[in-house]
């Protein structure tokens, strides 16, 4: 299947459940589907080019996951922007790739003028909380597509060779180079993940505190296939990610090692109860066996 028919399955099969929680903003899974359909089509009536590299440049927020869905019902290619790069390397991967598209937070306008002055495929921004200059508001952007049809470039195959994303490697021994994910690749992904990561529970919640323009993104999507409900954090707080878990019923995280071991750390982290947690991720680095021991 393409990406987006897993969140669609999930989607269709609990379009009442709650799919995401954002501070105050809250949206079951009937209300996401139309918002990425909107920004597909505005995508689409924008004139996208076919498998167009597009990408998200902001802290977490509900529109980061809304957004990256909408790229890949389009028809776009998903391209994972860490916002806590340096932004030297960020030029360098996005001028790789020739992205261009990009949503972005006005929190980044002054990063984001200097991609635009040096990436010079970019050609369509859109401001994912308000109007920026001459770029659209991602309402206002959507607003320009609901008069547009769907296209449905789907095949019977589940365009098995069309590419979903282009993911950055580490950079460690140089530059970032793009990791091609095609629509086969990220099915298998996703069908292993929602096998072994399901838990064995009946209303997932999965606690999203790591970049969802990044690699928390992709754990986003997966709880999406499964119809869970992603609580979004804007940035990381030891302390209120011990207090989310109860708080929320969290049955999935993911972290790296670093925030892992602050959790740990953390005085008050006896205090809370954490028995509805089924799965708990740890990735970006090796992890401590006495530490994991502790948890």
């Amino acid at each position: 299947m393409r990406a987006i028919d897993y969140f669609d399955k999930g989607a269709e099969a609990n379009p009442d459940r709650t799919a995401i929680i954002d501070g105050d903003v809250r949206m079951n899974y009937r209300e996401a589907q139309a918002i990425t359909i909107r920004i597909a089509r505005a995508m689409r009536a924008s004139g996208l080019g076919e498998e167009a590299a597009a990408g998200i440049y902001s802290h977490n927020d509900a529109r980061v996951l809304l957004s990256m869905l909408g790229i890949m019902r389009s028809g776009a290619v998903w391209v994972p922007i860490n916002y806590r790069n340096a932004i030297d390397a960020t030029l360098q991967y996005m001028n790789y790739v020739e992205m261009a598209w990009l949503f972005y937070h006005s929190d980044f306008h002054d990063s984001v003028k200097e991609i635009e002055s040096r990436v010079p495929s970019l050609r369509h921004f859109v401001c994912l909380d308000r109007q920026d200059g001459d770029h659209p508001s991602l309402e206002s952007f959507m607003n320009s597509g609901d008069e547009g049809d769907d296209l449905d470039w789907g095949d019977a195959f589940g365009n098995i060779d069309r590419l979903v994303g282009l993911v950055p490697t580490g950079g460690t021994t140089g530059p970032a180079k793009g990791v091609r994910v095609t629509s086969l690749a990220w099915g298998t992904m996703t069908d292993m993940a929602t096998h072994y990561w399901r838990g064995d529970c009946a209303d997932p919640v999965c606690l999203n505190i790591a970049p969802l323009s990044h690699a928390a993104g992709v754990v986003a999507f997966t709880a999406t296939a499964v119809g869970a409900t992603n609580v979004i954090m804007p940035r990381f707080d030891a302390l209120e990610v011990l207090q989310n878990i109860p708080r929320f019923q969290v049955t999935h995280m993911f972290l790296p090692p670093t925030a892992f071991y602050n959790l740990l750390s953390h005085p008050d982290v006896e205090k809370f109860d954490y028995s509805s947690l089924r799965v708990f991720l740890l990735a970006g680095s090796p992890v401590s066996p006495d530490k994991l021991k502790r948890s």
